[in-house]
């Protein structure tokens, strides 16, 4: 029989499902052998008349079985189907159909379904019902294979689970194949299976496994006594755990059935074995409850029970209940049934309570009823009566045990003992599930499994068995060290056991060389490789060579006396923990089993810590750093005095000298050790055997880091970076020159008292010279440091008074002298001397200056408001007030107000008006001084009436309020000018007022002559008016108290109404 050529070329052991275009499904479950055969299923269809067989009633499972298990091939629709069956010939398959309606059971019936099977190339074979034909078209051979079940379950009845004994004799156990057919024939029932205990026939292993592939799920069991069987049943799970990932099939578990209704054992050991369990599998990591099954009245006479318990199963049955089924709609026995429920759920409120198994055994017949009838009748009042009231329960049970002694205990099957039906119950209860949940089994891992972590973790490994293939390795050995090692060392295994555990799922020989592994890393540096023998399976993988830990040795500055461990003692291996303790970073590439120097040996690895520490610390404890109590040698090649004396004078920052003695060596040292820790790069040159200044002197090695770090950070530091505790020298390009930096200093505008440091505060200093320089960096301070700074050599005070005066430079047109501050610090020295003729000048000619000319008569803290915030708004108007050029920066505090608030008041009074000159009562105008361009000015002096001063300080302002309200209130055409787009708008009150009145006395002259000029005497006639013969008034240089006749008593009255008012005001 020729083989399947993909499967051949390819190398795969596997069964694998082809569709009908050639592509391969990748479902796989366990390895096969390479050879196998392409077989056809098809279903061809008979018509029946008009009626057709429609393809989603052909719910069916398809099996392959072998001499080893079975694989689940598809749960499917579609026919034909072609599929790849392993050889050699021992296998068989089932086909199982699961019609979902009542409709489908007719078409079923009606149509002429048969199923055909056939080798495809060389042979043929068609298995129809019960008939098979030789094709005549081409050459074959029949044969015969064994169907192990075609079952039409023509059933549509559902049941929440169903108790599952996969024992068929007293001596006989069932195959794999065999309860694969059981669980595919319950599986039309229910999705639920629950079995007593996991060692029986090894029934917790086929089941769960199986159940996984079909979709369902299973209510596991452990026989609770003796205790050693409880421990292997846990074992049993435990690999059912690892290898499968099954989790997520089991739903619940009971530890012991009717123990305590029997007397087997104590209330006390049955708890003790429930918690045992309990511990135990949420150690492993599962989820499910467990609890423990007996009758419903012992359950409630020991309440205790809840104390252990998550979940308890009764069993309980009509027969023993003394209750009978009489028709299909009879619900005694189920209301007694849901009535012991309750009870029992009232005695443990707390704790779930299922129904573990009730049924009916066919030896019992009742009132003449068959007992077929009385089963099919019970089993759909039970079935639908616990979906309704949502309480879990088991139908006991699945299939008839022939071999009980007790007739009645033989007969408690759905199923006869030769797995056909008794009954054909077809009902559908209300809140019931689908039974026909497909598969979600996959023979690879859990999702978050990748098969390539566990070759990824293997290949990592550097102790490992020499193949992960478990063909190649002997699987004993691996099982014994996994075992040992997990028990010795627990903490090892918990990436490879449990739920969720990283390589659960990886093979045996992975899991074994995980651990190993971890025990050789462990164990490594006393075991040496036998850590890693294992029985001769661990093998060290590592680039590590001899040569490279050779050279290593060779290479060292500092190293043990002898290469060899032989005749060194206890030395080196202290000296190695000692190190790898204290100095941990040392050690790491001696445990990296990817390093060149993981497999040195121990005096080998020993001189690599003792060589990384003499290199950190010989620049602060010399030759004693390489000591380790005896144990160290130096090996120094001689020193190359050129490229040492180079390196010190072409460095900028050095010590004052390279001779060894005119140095302070810790500092030298405390030097090397800082910069090669916090730059270590820069210290390359000065480590190792071949390093070009590891043999340079002292001086010679500091000045030459400490160049390096100078350079780095100077833009950062300035020249603190090469200071060093005052062991850095910089090589300036201008060396020290007393003129040039007296003459800097005092070319200063802004400058301390003193050229001479000693006489000033330090810290001012240091916090002026750090503000400035790191605000305003090279632009400030450039020339202040550095190796081509033209002041860097002058002294502390001559350089802080250069960065002063560039911050005072800058900011005090804007800001004022205060600039010049610094705490006390700076002096201000000026260029122009002071002038008290310009200043008196200032304030004398100022339109608009303050009141007083004396500070003290003023409000001090109003006068410097102005000048704040006058000079930070228009910076412009204080040029002069301030800096060593400024021509009024030596006036007095009045007069620069004054200064600046006439400039302001020039620029804003066209908008503004007299306002601009008020600064809070602090200003007033000096009308005498105010041009005649001025037009509010010009328009008052123009006036014929007028108030007495231009000045509205000088005037009574209420007075002056009330004339400006009656005019425009009784004539308002005379105060148009004054609105708000008037020509007079922003001129002062008085100068409005002026206005209005000499409007109004120009219009009252003729009936009140002067009189309409008052105003209670805060008005004053310049030019007088007089009369034409028209009566309208004119003006005359010499007026007479002449006064029109016409409207004189209405407006005498009217004017001496509002003097007597102003009168009463001014007593006021």
């Amino acid at each position: 029989m020729s083989s399947c050529s993909s499967a051949k070329e390819t190398g795969t052991t596997r069964p694998q499902l082809l569709k009908r275009r050639g592509d391969f499904s990748q479902r796989v479950n366990k390895k096969m052998t390479r050879s196998c055969q392409f077989l056809e299923v098809s279903a061809p269809i008979r018509d029946q008349g008009t009626k057709k067989l429609k393809v989603e009633c052909l719910r069916w499972s398809l099996v392959a079985f072998t001499s080893k298990e079975p694989v689940l091939i598809s749960f499917s629709q579609r026919f034909p189907l072609y599929l790849c069956v392993p050889q050699p010939a021992h296998w068989s398959l089932s086909v199982s159909f699961f019609p979902p309606s009542n409709d489908c059971n007719s078409l079923i019936r009606e149509s002429g379904f048969f199923i055909t099977v056939r080798i495809v190339d060389p042979l043929w074979l068609i298995v129809t019902s019960g008939r098979s034909k030789r094709t005549n078209d081409m050459r074959s051979i029949l044969f015969s294979i064994s169907l192990l079940f075609l079952s039409l379950s023509l059933t549509d009845a559902e049941v929440w689970g169903v108790d599952y004994t996969a024992r068929r004799g007293l001596s006989l156990c069932p195959t794999y194949e065999q309860v694969y057919q059981d669980l595919v024939l319950l599986k039309a029932f229910t999705n639920r299976i629950r079995i007593y205990n996991m060692q029986d026939c090894n029934q917790g292993n086929y089941t769960v496994r199986i159940a996984q592939q079909l979709g369902m799920k299973v209510f596991i069991g452990f026989q609770n006594n003796p205790l050693d069987m409880v421990y292997y049943q846990l074992y049993i799970l435990q690999w059912l755990e690892d290898n499968y990932q099954v989790h997520d099939t089991i739903i619940g578990s009971t530890v012991g059935t009717e123990s305590l209704w029997r007397q087997d054992l104590p209330l006390a050991t049955v708890l003790e074995r429930v918690a045992l369990v309990k511990n135990w599998t949420r150690d492993y990591g599962f989820k499910f409850p467990v609890g423990y099954a007996d009758t419903p009245w012992t359950i409630m006479q020991n309440p205790s029970l809840a104390t252990v318990c998550d979940v308890l199963l009764f069993n309980i049955f009509p027969v023993y209940q003394g209750t009978s089924i009489n028709g299909v709609t009879d619900s005694a026995s189920a209301d007694s049934i849901m009535d012991v429920y309750r009870q029992t759920k009232k005695v443990f409120p707390n704790t779930t309570v299922w129904i573990g198994e009730t049924g009916w055994s066919t030896d019992d017949v009742k009132s003449g009823v068959s007992p077929y009838n009385t089963l099919t009748w019970f089993f759909q009042n039970m079935a639908c009566r616990a979906f309704t009231e949502n309480v879990p329960m088991f139908w006991f049970e699945g299939f008839d045990q022939s071999w009980q002694s007790w007739t009645r205990e033989a007969k408690w099957g759905l199923y006869f003992s030769n797995r056909t039906l008794k009954t054909t119950p077809n009902f559908k209860c209300k809140n019931a599930p689908s039974t026909y949940t497909l598969s979600t089994y996959t023979s690879a891992p859990i999702a978050t499994y990748i098969q390539g972590n566990c070759a990824a973790m293997f290949s990592n490994l550097t102790c490992r068995t020499v193949s992960n293939d478990v063909s190649s390795v002997n699987s004993t050995l691996a099982g014994q060290a996994t075992s040992y090692l997990c028990s010795a060392y627990p903490q090892y295994c918990n990436d490879i056991r449990g739920v969720g555990a990283r390589y659960a799922h990886c093979n045996s020989l992975e899991k074994a060389s995980f651990v190993m592994d971890q025990y050789y890393r462990q164990f490594s540096y006393t075991q040496g490789d036998d850590a890693c023998y294992f029985g001769g399976i661990g093998q060290i993988y590592s680039p590590s060579t001899p040569e490279a830990c050779h050279a290593m040795y060779a290479s060292a500055q500092c190293r043990t006396s002898a290469e060899s461990p032989t005749g060194l003692g206890t030395a080196v291996q202290g000296t190695l923990d000692y190190l790898c303790s204290h100095y941990p970073h040392y050690c790491l590439p001696l445990n990296d089993s990817s390093s060149l120097y993981f497999r040195c040996n121990a005096t080998q690895k020993a001189t690599y810590a003792m060589n990384k520490y003499y290199n950190d610390y010989v620049f602060t404890q010399g030759n004693a750093a390489c000591n380790f109590s005896g144990l160290g040698r130096l090996n120094l090649p001689p020193a190359n005095q050129t490229v040492c004396h180079q390196a010190y004078t072409s460095s900028l920052c050095r010590t004052a000298s390279e001779d060894v003695s005119l140095v302070d060596a810790a500092a030298a040292g405390a030097a090397i050790s800082f910069i090669c820790k916090d730059s270590p790069q820069f210290c390359t040159p000065l480590r190792g055997y071949n390093g070009p200044l590891s043999q340079c002197s002292l001086p010679q090695q500091a000045s030459y880091v400490m160049d390096l770090y100078y350079s780095t950070y100077y833009p950062t530091l300035g020249d603190a970076a090469c200071d060093f505790g005052g062991l850095g020298n910089i090589q300036r390009m201008y060396p020290y020159n007393a003129t040039l930096c007296s003459d800097m200093f005092e070319s200063l505008t802004c400058r301390t008292s003193s050229q001479d440091p000693s006489t000033l505060n330090a810290t001012l200093i240091g916090a002026a010279l750090s503000f400035v320089c790191s605000e305003f960096g090279p632009d400030a301070c450039g020339q202040l440091s550095g190796v081509y700074g033209r002041y860097a050599s002058c002294n502390a005070a001559q350089k802080v008074s250069y960065a002063m005066t560039f911050y005072y430079n800058e900011f005090s047109k804007a800001l004022g002298d205060a600039t010049c501050s610094f705490g006390g610090l700076g002096n201000i020295h000026r260029n122009i001397s002071y002038n008290a003729a310009a200043c008196q000048e200032v304030y004398d000619k100022a339109q608009c200056r303050t009141k007083s000319l004396d500070i003290t008569t003023l409000d001090a803290t109003k006068v410097d408001g102005i000048l704040d915030y006058v000079c930070s708004n228009f910076p412009a108007y204080c040029y002069e007030l301030y800096g060593a050029g400024g021509l009024y920066a030596q006036c007095s505090t009045t007069q620069k107000a004054t200064y600046i608030m006439n400039q302001y008041y020039n620029s804003y009074y066209p908008t503004a008006g007299d306002a601009a000159c008020y600064f809070g009562d602090i200003g007033q105008i000096q009308w005498n001084l105010v041009s005649d361009n001025n037009t509010c000015h010009a328009m008052y002096n123009s006036l014929a009436c007028r108030t007495v001063e231009e000045d509205p300080a000088a005037m009574n302002a209420t007075t002056v309020g009330l004339a400006i309200q009656y005019i425009c209130e009784t004539n308002p055409d005379l105060c148009v000018p004054l609105n708000a787009i008037g020509p007079y708008v922003t001129c002062n009150t008085v100068q409005r007022a002026s206005f209005a009145l000499n409007e109004y006395y120009a219009r009252y002259y003729v009936s009140q002559g002067k009189e309409a000029c008052s105003f209670g005497g805060i008005g004053q006639v310049m030019i007088e008016l007089t009369t034409s013969s028209s009566t309208s008034p004119v003006m005359t240089t010499q007026g007479d108290e002449t006064h029109a006749i016409v409207g004189k008593a209405t407006a005498t009255m009217t004017m001496s109404l509002f003097i007597t008012l102003a009168a009463l005001i001014l007593s006021l």
